[in-house]
């Protein structure tokens, strides 16, 4: 065993903090870096939810349409954790717009798809997102 003096042992345990210093900074980066990617991960399922939400409302539409013209459109409802509903209006005889909208724990996404029934079944010849309108409803 070694043995030390006063001051070599006073250098030790300076290294010795200096050492539990570095360790508890990186420690905490790492903990940031984690947190941080599990919001980005949180952002992206409410995402992927509401664009799942919204083609669920444009795809039931378009199917009760299919099956009748007189179809209004979808009243707001609970689906998939969340709410979906839509709008029909009639551009012509033959095309309409489609609004889909769903919310998702206080998070709104719409979209807008307008509709040929010329021939066959009903198909959509546009679509896009809607931008969020003030307070965040669609």
């Amino acid at each position: 065993m070694v043995s030390l003096d006063r001051r070599e042992r006073g250098q030790v345990l300076l290294v010795a903090l200096f050492a539990l210093l570095l360790l508890s900074t990186a420690l905490a980066l790492v903990a940031l870096l984690v947190t941080e990617e599990q919001r980005a991960a949180r952002r992206e399922v409410g995402s992927l939810t509401l664009a799942a939400l919204t083609d669920a409302a444009l795809a039931e539409s378009l199917a009760r349409l299919a099956a009748g013209r007189s179809f209004p459109g979808l009243a707001e409802r609970d689906f998939g954790g969340g709410t979906i509903r839509s709008e029909l209006e009639w551009l012509g005889s033959e095309r309409l717009e489609i609004r889909a909208h769903a919310s998702w724990r206080g998070r709104v996404r719409s979209v807008r798809a307008e509709v040929d029934l010329t021939a066959g079944p009903p198909r959509v010849v546009s679509w896009r997102v809607l931008p969020r309108r003030d307070g965040g409803s669609p």
